[in-house]
């Protein structure tokens, strides 16, 4: 297991650990000594962050280190994560880093990195930069003179990545006549997503726009859609979008401000994709949490679906393995990947309003293609995370639990990759029987691990 990395990059407690201030400095020695070994001489970094109060700190932070280690380094400001990795490969930038938690609490903080390509770094790639750290060793050679990096604010960044969501679409795709709700989470789409929006002629409604540094994804944003719903059925609206603090995911609301999981999502875009023959070699690929509903229902229109493990980082391998065009999370996380190199919470709503167009059917009409299996999932705060195959009696309740659902339903039991808890997933046909074994498992695994 690594000991920085988890499923979405470096993540935790911001000013803490690898994240204090200190450390960054290390942090960024090690980014750069790695770039250098890459044969990048005077690396050109893009940087970016989401609203939370820590984001200012750590990017001044690493953009002075990146410099005096000689980087030269292009600040975006907020913006939503897929923005930077469309502003590393098209200026052909040697390195991104997007400074954020996603839909963690204000006092977590994370980095997530990019290639020059746009996509996220690799396993393999994770683990070079890994060593790197670990190596305590190292000299570090600070720059003099010329050979000191530079510090530049990428104006328009924001505009072109816009656009760059705009082209996804055809030419004369608008949003004339049709009401939006989108919840912007006190996050990083707090003005990109509303100026798209009414750009594209769309009515707009706007939630949680009033970032402070504390309240982002507080009681808002992709995780809790109440605010959402209520809005959507207030304003008869036809649809609602919620995004989380990065904007790399979303969640839709519909016309009656009943909640759409991403599989939901998947299974819409799958559909709108086959209807256009886009959907590449008939597969999408979805991660061992996606919904048994989904299965059957892919099944039953003929598509295959191949399963990764969890993250986003993940599914993309698994896309190109297989080269799936559409794969995602049953979180939010969408990739369209003739469109783009990571999950983006913009194109999959605005390819999601596409495939209601055609279809010519309320939301929730649309829904109907997929009928999900009562799921549970409970998080469990642990303190520690020892192995779960390790830990006999949360096997033998495992056991228990496997054999009392029999074939009509599954478990999936692992470590979150980002914070200190385990997920307990519970799915079947009945919910009062899934919610009491959830619940028993979860009693079980908090007595051992917290």
């Amino acid at each position: 297991m690594s000991n920085y990395f988890g499923t979405d990059g470096i993540r935790g407690k911001a000013n803490m650990g690898i994240l204090r201030g200190d450390q960054l400095v290390l942090l960024a020695h090690s980014i750069v000594d790695w770039l250098m070994d890459r044969n990048c001489s005077q690396p050109v970094i893009y940087v970016g962050r989401d609203t939370r109060i820590s984001g200012t700190m750590m990017e001044h932070t690493l953009a002075g280190a990146f410099t005096a280690l000689g980087a030269h380094v292009r600040l975006m400001g907020v913006v939503p994560t897929p923005a930077i990795s469309h502003a590393v490969s098209i200026n052909k930038a040697d390195l991104g880093i997007m400074i954020s938690a996603s839909h963690n609490p204000f006092g977590d903080n994370g980095i997530k990195l990019f290639r020059p390509d746009g996509h996220k770094l690799s396993n393999k790639e994770q683990d070079a930069l890994e060593l790197i750290i670990l190596d305590s060793s190292r000299p570090i050679t600070w720059k003099t003179n010329d050979q000191i990096g530079t510090v530049e604010a990428a104006d328009g960044g924001v505009i072109e990545y816009l656009d760059f969501c705009k082209g996804t679409l055809p030419t004369e795709f608008k949003l004339d006549g049709m009401h939006v709700v989108l919840d912007v989470s006190n996050g990083s789409m707090y003005k990109c997503a509303p100026k798209l929006f009414l750009d594209m002629g769309a009515t707009v409604t706007v939630l949680h726009d009033r970032p402070n540094g504390i309240n982002i994804n507080q009681n808002c944003g992709s995780q809790h859609t109440q605010d959402l719903a209520a809005m959507v059925r207030e304003k008869q609206a036809d649809l609602g979008i919620a995004f989380d603090g990065d904007g790399d995911r979303c969640i839709a609301v519909d016309e009656n401000g009943d909640e759409l999981r991403g599989d939901q999502l998947l299974a819409i875009c799958a559909l709108e994709l086959i209807r256009r023959n886009e959907l590449t070699n008939h597969t999408l690929v979805v991660t061992v949490m996606s919904n048994l509903g989904l299965h059957s229902a892919m099944q039953d229109y003929g598509i295959k679906v191949e399963v990764s493990g969890v993250g986003d980082r993940n599914v993309m391998e698994k896309m190109q393995s297989c080269s799936a065009a559409l794969g995602g999370e049953d979180s939010g996380h969408v990739i369209f990947r003739d469109l783009h190199t990571t999950g983006d919470g913009l194109i999959t709503a605005l390819q999601l309003i596409r495939a209601l167009n055609a279809s010519r059917k309320s939301l929730s009409k649309l829904a109907t293609s997929i009928l999900l299996y009562p799921q549970t999932i409970v998080n469990v705060s642990v303190s520690k995370k020892p192995p779960l195959e390790t830990v006999q009696p949360i096997q033998e309740k495992i056991a228990w639990a496997t054999a009392k659902l029999g074939k009509e339903g599954r478990i999936l039991i692992r470590y979150s990759g980002t914070e200190s808890i385990c997920r307990v997933m519970v799915e079947g046909k009945n919910e009062d029987q899934i919610n009491g074994i959830a619940s028993a498992l979860s009693v079980c695994i908090e007595s051992h691990l917290s």
